[in-house]
């Protein structure tokens, strides 16, 4: 079942070795919006094993110094079309 904000089922799909490039990419715009709020940015779920089929999707996990220090993090998608929430 697809998360609200996604306009199709999500279908799984062969391994990418772009996945790993394409986490790096997310990880450094968040450290950028985020800055000395972020402990520690991690590649999460299936597409974080090579090999592995997945959900064409990039996981991502923010560990930040605290919650209530949320700083620019909003709910919904971004405006590229990834959903991002603290």
């Amino acid at each position: 079942m697809p998360f609200p904000d996604e306009y199709s089922p999500l279908v799984g799909a062969d391994y990418r070795p772009q996945w790993p490039v394409e986490f790096e990419s997310l990880a450094g715009t968040l450290r950028a919006a985020l800055g000395g709020l972020v402990i520690g940015i991690d590649h999460e779920g299936s597409t974080s094993v090579p090999g592995l089929p997945a959900k064409d999707c990039i996981d991502v996990q923010v560990r930040m110094r605290s919650v209530d220090e949320q700083g620019p993090c909003h709910g919904g998608p971004d405006g590229r079309g990834r959903a991002m929430g603290c």
